[in-house]
């Protein structure tokens, strides 16, 4: 009986372990996709005020560097195909 007990206790024990750290992996997931949204838009509001692609902060070959890029080419993509429209 104590042994099934103790079987219970430690299967009990190891879900709220492993979902409190799906729960960080998850919290972590999310806060990189916002800091990535947010060097987008910074992109996107740089190209939208007219500065040019090489005023881009970071330095190149890094993930802040592509995504600020990516808003950047984002909005010179809309402002191209607007263009296109009319």
């Amino acid at each position: 009986m104590s042994i099934l007990i103790a079987a219970l206790l430690g299967m009990l024990l190891s879900s709220l372990v492993l979902n409190s750290i799906d729960k960080k992996i998850q919290r972590k997931s999310l806060e990189r996709a916002s800091y990535r949204r947010r060097l987008s838009e910074a992109g996107y509001y740089a190209a939208k005020s007219g500065k040019n692609f090489n005023s881009n902060p970071y330095p190149r070959f890094t993930n802040e560097y592509n995504n600020w890029a990516r808003g950047h080419n984002q909005y010179r993509y809309e402002k191209l195909m607007k263009g296109k429209k009319t």
